[in-house]
């Protein structure tokens, strides 16, 4: 989770290895979606 561009271009590497983006503003249910999908996945 960041709002800085060079963060945001390293987190790019990870691409291949990210499940889901939530943007903010997010609550805790979004935040308990996007783990069950993960685990799913």
């Amino acid at each position: 989770m960041t709002g800085y561009a060079e963060q945001r271009e390293r987190a790019d590497d990870l691409s291949g290895k990210v499940v889901d983006v939530i943007s903010k503003p997010f609550t805790l249910p979004d935040i308990r979606k996007a783990v069950a999908r993960a685990l799913a996945a």
